[in-house]
């Protein structure tokens, strides 16, 4: 391939990566058309998209996006998954198809514009989806309030039933006089 062809192939890469802040790099052996479009289908379903690249044209995006550790992952036939969005999605779906083809391996990538190995990767797995993450979250953080508005209701609900009290006992004291006179 001519020095131009590698130039615009990494050109090419940079512009279609710029603005990406989680990826995978995967490689693959002896996957046939069909398992790779089948692979490519499940992806879009869960709104990521893979390329297949070449690994010296890779390398050279990579350098100029400033991905240091990623470079490194390009041995071999690659991909490169990539989307905007839920990223425990995105290690799910392809750990998933590792597991169940085994000519896949997911060597590593980006969370959040930071390098992940493959270990985090299968971390990220593990996770809950991010929604699910969120009203976690949000539990944790109303739980105390519903403590301290119920400890705050009830000091008013005694204050209630206080002031009922003393209005009904100053009743019963005013008929017992009504009544004495």
């Amino acid at each position: 391939m001519s020095k131009v062809m590698r130039q615009r192939m990494s050109a090419e890469y940079e512009k279609m990566w710029t603005g990406v802040r989680d990826c995978a790099v995967v490689g693959f052996k002896n996957i046939g058309a069909t398992q790779a479009t089948e692979l490519r289908l499940t992806l879009r379903d869960s709104g990521l998209k893979m390329h297949l690249v070449r690994n010296s044209g890779a390398q050279h995006a990579v350098r100029k996006l400033a991905w240091a550790d990623v470079e490194r992952l390009f041995i071999g036939p690659s991909a490169i998954v990539s989307g905007t969005g839920d990223p425990c999605q995105m290690a799910k779906v392809l750990l998933g198809w590792a597991d169940k083809h085994k000519n896949i391996e997911v060597r590593g990538g980006l969370l959040q514009g930071s390098p992940i190995g493959p270990e985090k990767i299968r971390d990220l797995a593990g996770l809950p989806p991010r929604k699910v993450l969120m009203g976690m979250v949000v539990s944790a953080f109303s739980a105390p309030l519903a403590k301290c508005v119920g400890a705050h209701a009830a000091v008013l609900s005694k204050l209630a039933r206080c002031f009922s009290a003393v209005v009904e006992h100053r009743g019963k004291s005013e008929n017992v006089q009504k009544s004495a006179s």
